[in-house]
């Protein structure tokens, strides 16, 4: 039975689904909401990005308020890290049952005050149990963001979209470097002044999120739901909604366990790259490399251009190649750069080497969002992927704790002073980090294509078979699912 619902839902797709418009053609047809909720979820995730790249580039200032080490101050990272999943998972299960405006708005506003009060703290302790609790609003505000971004897209947009929305945290990262460079390091309260700039953006951005309305795919369920009321005057009752939302979310994880650890496992790779490249860059310039903080943060405005560079066209490109091929080719890109990364002690090369490693990694990873929406189950878009996306951060948060720590196998300087090696660390960490990343891709599934935006939500679709997936083909309302772990649903 399920292998003729499976053959049915093929041939529907064959006859049904129109062929791809031109991504130009498309983009004249977008209403101005599809570009509000587009843009509301980037500057979401901006916002997000932002507040956690403040402290990589406070880690030199913060060691001299706090005095502390390298090592102890890169742990409130691997902390905020850590906690992610929880507000992934928290975040994309109201979303999922909710809508995406609420949830988004409180999640920001949480975030906002949170960073805004870190900059305020004078006792470390104090300070790692904020980051920590940050860290929960960090990972709610992706689980939203990106399906917020995305689902509202014409099809053939959603890799560029997918792309631009990774970007931010290259933006993220110039943005804190001018600031940095131009007023850290000119005011009196020094670091403090990026975190209270960041958690004001955030504020911002919840704000802006109230401007916005919901996304179309719950407009479109309460408009079923009307239609059911005017037919037989029957509403289903909160209560009722949560219990379908439930049953459906236990059978989502019993079919797609499998798709959600090894997904997990490649962002995991892939995030291990981007933040193993980036994280301690800053601070591997200046104390191996014995730059001073000016041409690090420059040198660091330079790297992220390549980041997003390379992210912008990832997305463009895995339009008409496909998600995997796409981030095959950025890996390679990455790991070719590598020696020029590391090795050189001139700013230009350091630099240039820097663009590229930078340019392959976030190439990668912006093909994400769009790869983990179109492999999710449609109805829990927010939460597996939110999920996915922030237990690799969790894990990959250790990235830095791990290079300071590999790094205190010192070797001597030209002024025959011990300095930590983050030379042969960081090429190794980020080498390591690539073939892990090649590795899993290549034995990753892909969905190029999906039209999931046509599923019903999650609290909707009370039948353990799914029927949606067969009916609405049926229709010609939606495209199938090719994975074989997905095709379990409809048996």
């Amino acid at each position: 039975m399920g292998s003729q619902r499976l053959r049915l839902d093929r041939n529907c797709l064959k006859r049904q689904i129109p062929p791809p418009r031109p991504i130009f053609q498309v983009l004249l047809t977008l209403t101005w909401a599809q570009w509000a909720q587009f843009l509301v979820g980037w500057f979401s995730w901006f916002c997000d990005c932002f507040d956690t790249v403040v402290l990589p580039l406070s880690v030199i200032g913060l060691t001299q308020t706090f005095g502390k080490s390298t090592q102890e101050i890169t742990l409130a990272i691997t902390l905020s890290q850590i906690l992610r999943p929880v507000g992934a998972l928290v975040a994309g299960i109201l979303s999922d049952r909710f809508g995406r405006k609420w949830p988004m708005f409180f999640v920001l506003i949480f975030v906002g005050i949170v960073q805004i009060a870190a900059g305020f703290i004078d006792n470390f302790n104090h300070f790692l149990v904020l980051r920590a609790v940050y860290g929960i609003g960090l990972g709610g505000v992706w689980s939203i963001a990106h399906s917020t971004a995305l689902e509202n897209l014409p099809v053939e947009l959603r890799g560029v979209a997918g792309a631009i929305i990774t970007q931010a945290n290259g933006v993220s990262f110039i943005v804190g470097a001018v600031i940095s460079m131009t007023m850290v390091q000119r005011v009196a309260v020094g670091w403090r002044v990026l975190f209270w700039i960041s958690g004001g953006s955030t504020l911002l951005a919840a704000g802006t999120r109230l401007l916005v309305p919901e996304s179309d795919v719950f407009l479109a369920a309460q408009d079923r739901e009307r239609k059911v009321i005017r037919g037989d005057g029957k509403a289903t009752s909160q209560w009722t909604k949560t219990g379908i939302f439930l049953k459906q979310m236990r059978r989502m994880l019993e079919v797609h366990w499998v798709s959600l650890i090894y997904s997990s496992l490649l962002v995991m790779a892939l995030k291990f790259l981007y933040h193993g490249s980036q994280d301690l860059y800053p601070t591997f310039l200046q104390e191996t490399k014995k730059f001073t903080p000016r041409d690090a943060d420059i040198a660091t405005i330079i790297a992220n251009c390549g980041a997003i560079s390379g992210g912008s066209l990832s997305g463009l490109i895995s339009q008409f190649v496909g998600r995997r091929l796409t981030m095959i080719m950025c890996i390679i890109l990455a790991a070719a750069f590598i020696p020029l990364c590391v090795l050189p002690s001139s700013f230009a090369a350091l630099a240039a080497g820097a663009f590229f490693v930078q340019a392959g990694a976030l190439g990668a990873l912006g093909v994400v969002p769009v790869f983990l929406s179109e492999i999710s189950p449609p109805a829990f878009r927010a939460t597996f992927g939110g999920l996915v996306y922030n237990v690799a951060n969790a894990i990959a948060g250790t990235s830095a704790p791990i290079e300071t720590a590999a790094g205190k196998f010192k070797i001597k300087g030209n002024e025959a002073k011990v300095l930590p090696n983050y030379t042969t660390v960081q090429g190794l960490f980020i080498g390591i980090s690539a073939a892990c990343s090649l590795l899993f891709v290549l034995f990753s599934p892909e969905n190029h294509g999906s039209h999931f935006e046509n599923h019903k939500v999650a609290y909707e679709e009370d039948d353990e078979a799914n029927a949606m997936d067969v009916q609405s083909c049926k229709t010609g309302e939606r495209e199938s699912r090719s994975d074989p772990i997905k095709s379990e649903v409809v048996d």
